[in-house]
């Protein structure tokens, strides 16, 4: 299955970075400040676990930031323990001579491997779970998500097909932790709040 992958991005390696490249010719200085500020929010998924920390305070809302942490985890696993090291795709820019590459990133070079993208996947394993539990504000939530999605392609560290395996994989971890969120996490959050409240 690894080789059958990697086949199919030696296929899809010329329009994929003919499509980067296309990014390129919008480039503005504000735009770059831009792009630069969403893909920061995504480092390590910064955003979305402060998001998450602040509505464990909440009892309302502790259920939420439980399994926003949750999608966060197993994307985590998904994308950094698993999916980068197998598959081992190389950055976007390494197929670049060293002034493109100069001319290009603006950003500090990533150290880790590109496929999927990580800043993708927890952005919308989190943005979704939230979408989810507060539906009046799924629109920015996902639009936030896309943002710091698009920003990896415009900085020219991710191809589009390692935002699209994010975006599953992002999904995929999102479900699985509504999932596990109603089945077992609700009952247990429940009866330790019952324990705290009667104690």
């Amino acid at each position: 299955m690894r080789q059958g992958i990697l086949h199919l991005f030696e296929r899809t390696l010329e329009w994929e970075l003919n499509f980067l490249d296309k990014l390129q010719t919008i480039r503005h200085p504000i735009l770059d400040w831009i792009m630069i500020f969403f893909t920061k929010l995504g480092d390590v998924g910064m955003i979305w676990i402060i998001t998450s920390i602040v509505l464990l305070f909440f009892k309302k809302y502790r259920m939420v930031g439980v399994t926003s942490l949750l999608a966060l985890i197993i994307g985590a696993i998904l994308t950094d323990l698993i999916l980068k090291g197998w598959i081992g795709r190389e950055r976007p820019f390494t197929h670049l001579d060293s002034e493109r590459i100069k001319e290009i990133l603006i950003i500090k070079k990533p150290s880790s491997l590109s496929f999927p993208s990580g800043h993708t996947t927890s952005s919308f394993a989190s943005g979704i779970v939230l979408a989810y539990y507060f539906r009046k504000y799924r629109i920015p939530f996902i639009l936030l998500a896309s943002l710091i999605a698009f920003s990896r392609m415009y900085l020219y560290v991710h191809f589009p097909t390692d935002i699209l395996a994010g975006l599953i994989v992002g999904t995929l971890a999102a479900g699985l932790s509504l999932l596990i969120g109603k089945r077992w996490l609700r009952p247990l959050i429940d009866r330790l709040e019952t324990r705290q409240s009667t104690s």
